[in-house]
């Protein structure tokens, strides 16, 4: 039973991209909304913004309900796994407009999840007319292309896999040199847009070189030569 003065709902993990949201659904009306802090810390603005728009800025306040702002929140209890989460919530409607807001004062991830909201928008009602569907995991990708962000990680190899290579290679299974039996399957899986990110030539590391670097980790292959 949620807390006296917060309405019972249920929530899942939901991804655009790699920005990761509640995907509230209230229990009673089967409404979608969205947690207050995640449409603002998403976009890099402080949760407490909207709370204090009307008085600190009247007129951005009057620019958004000009522009279809409900304003109607609703305080949601609802557990995502095993987190127990009470939260000022938006209807999807007001998230929108709130991004697109910020979109047009020069907000760059505003401008993001925007876009890749439209395009996602556009593909899903192609998929619809064709009868066709994509995997969640498929659309999150889609979602990462349009984001310009990486991928989310996706395990290529099991463990067995880096035990058994060591083996064979007689080296440590995390040498540098085990790379070039499956560097190739990684660059593979690479969209295009992440090679022309992640791969460039380096002469910090070995002239003539490919040299990798993400946020996940960073590696250099000797065995991948640039042409």
């Amino acid at each position: 039973m949620a807390k006296k003065g917060f309405t019972p709902a249920q929530a899942v993990e939901l991804y655009i991209g790699n920005y990761r949201f509640d995907a509230i659904r209230i229990v009673e009306t089967k409404e979608y909304r969205m947690s207050q802090n995640h449409i603002l810390e998403t976009i890099g603005i402080n949760k407490n913004w909207l709370t204090r728009l009307q008085f600190s800025l009247p007129r951005v306040y009057k620019t958004l309900i000009e522009h279809g702002l409900n304003q109607v929140t609703l305080s949601a209890e609802y557990t995502v796994k095993t987190t127990v989460t009470r939260a000022i919530t938006w209807s999807l409607r007001d998230a929108r407009i709130i991004w697109r807001y910020f979109d047009t004062k020069g907000n760059a991830q505003a401008r993001r999840l925007i876009d890749a909201l439209s395009e996602d928008s556009l593909i899903s009602r192609f998929e619809q007319v064709w009868g066709e569907s994509r995997t969640v995991e498929q659309r999150r990708i889609d979602d990462s292309r349009i984001l310009d962000t990486p991928r989310p990680w996706t395990r290529l190899f099991e463990a067995e896999f880096e035990e058994n290579l060591a083996r064979i290679s007689k080296l440590h299974k995390k040498h540098i040199q085990n790379g070039k039996y499956y560097w190739e399957f990684v660059y593979n899986w690479m969209t295009p847009e992440e090679k022309a990110k992640l791969g460039r030539v380096d002469a910090r590391y070995y002239p003539g070189h490919l040299s990798v670097k993400s946020g996940r980790a960073a590696f250099i292959a000797p065995s991948f030569r640039c042409s």
